[in-house]
């Protein structure tokens, strides 16, 4: 027990003056900033103008005969300073010893061909120790210039909770809301129809998926299924969402990172699983305010769950089941581009019928440094979970994050 008490500790010494040194680099970056210095005869590098609405130029931007090219990667590193003695990656937590995790290594490109054409491949580089295999994005969008109308093919993100659609490299929190990370169904194999009838503030979308897999409990969300195999058991998910922005683009940020004026966006979805081994129907509804600096995300999501009186598949669903789930993110910037700091609510119910340890409550609050231009940033978050019926469980933690994108 001393020695591993002893381990923790150190770890918590080491990130603790990691994190100290990150403000130094900050204040350091911010009072170095200025004009780059470019000789005279050296020649400034501008992207070419790409017309496709879905891609901009990136920092590692290739370009050949009528295609355009980023390469995109992403690393996402935990330090689990401390965790509760009944922390479990199947409760949701992020670890369940102090130490480190690799959370995401992705490397991908997307592009654009012939200006109309949007296409998107990722995969995730390390094992993740699950048999959902490596592939995270492949698909092919067509999206004509005036926005009216749009297809997208393939594996992509399932159009439901913003809280999943947001990346996860523009998250107030460490990771996704332990709601979203249960409630809502993640990639999926299908095609999307979308469609900006008012560019840039009111977004529609409808498609229809490969089925979909809960797993067995409810922090294991729902599975990724039906990819290279096709679609065996669990017939088709038909899901819409709408995104309705009056005052422009709310950006990809969670926070309000730039310390912009006032907007707000309002959004909605729902999905149908039409399943041989259970029938699912959620709902979900949304609302993101910033103003100069301050942010606000929150977000509800309603599922219901009735299982098939001849399961193609086992189940541990025997009778029809609604879930229900809230959570809200507050953020403040106080230095723009570079420091913010973040509070977090949930509140969880895993069967509405029922009251048991799956009604929680969870708070906390974080730090986040963003530096060089975006590429890196350092989080340090702590989180409290209170079980409302059957006792507390031991699974507090504190947690750093180090991600380096592009």
């Amino acid at each position: 027990m001393f020695s591993a008490v002893r381990k923790s500790g150190f770890l918590s010494l080491f990130v603790f003056v990691v994190f100290l040194l990150f403000p130094v680099f900050a204040f350091a970056q911010v009072e170095g900033a200025g004009e780059p210095s470019i000789p005279e005869d050296e020649e400034i590098f501008t992207p070419p103008p790409v017309f496709n609405p879905l891609f901009t130029p990136g920092k590692v931007f290739i370009e050949a005969e009528n295609i355009y090219l980023n390469l995109r990667g992403q690393l996402q590193v935990y330090g689990l300073l401390y965790s509760g003695e009944n922390s479990y990656l199947k409760s949701g937590d992020p670890a369940e010893k102090a130490g480190f995790r690799i959370r995401r290594a992705r490397l991908g490109f997307e592009g654009a061909a012939y200006k109309d054409f949007y296409f998107n491949m990722t995969l995730e580089l390390y094992d993740k120790e699950e048999a959902e295999g490596t592939l995270l994005d492949a698909y092919i969008d067509y999206t004509s210039r005036d926005r009216l109308f749009g297809l997208s093919l393939g594996a992509q993100k399932f159009p439901f909770s913003k809280g999943y659609l947001f990346s996860s490299s523009k998250l107030l929190t460490v990771d996704r809301p332990f709601a979203v990370r249960a409630m809502a169904p993640g990639r999926a194999l299908g095609l999307l129809i979308h469609s900006e009838p008012l560019k840039d503030t009111l977004y529609l979308g409808a498609g229809v998926f490969n089925g979909l897999l809960r797993g067995a409990t409810f922090h294991e969300g729902y599975d990724e299924v039906g990819m290279s195999l096709g679609n065996r058991y669990e017939q088709l998910a038909y899901a819409g969402r709408f995104d309705f922005t009056p005052l422009g683009d709310m950006g990809g940020d969670v926070a309000d990172l730039e310390v912009s004026d006032f907007k707000f966006g309002v959004g909605g979805g729902m999905f149908y699983n039409d399943a041989d081994t259970n029938k699912y129907l959620g709902f979900s509804g949304d609302l993101h305010l910033k103003f100069k600096g301050i942010a606000l995300f929150g977000e509800v999501l309603w599922d219901r769950a009735k299982p098939s009186s001849k399961p193609a598949q086992n189940t541990t669903l025997n009778v029809e089941t609604d879930r229900l789930a809230f959570y809200i993110n507050l953020a403040y910037t106080i230095f723009p581009n570079l420091l913010t700091v973040g509070a977090k609510y949930e509140y969880l119910d895993d069967n509405m019928d029922v009251k048991n340890q799956g009604d929680e409550r969870i708070y906390g609050g974080n730090l986040n440094f963003h530096l060089a231009e975006g590429l890196l940033k350092f989080q340090i978050e702590y989180t409290h979970r209170s079980e409302q019926y059957g006792g507390q469980i031991k699974n507090d933690t504190v947690l750093s994050h180090v991600q380096f994108v592009f």
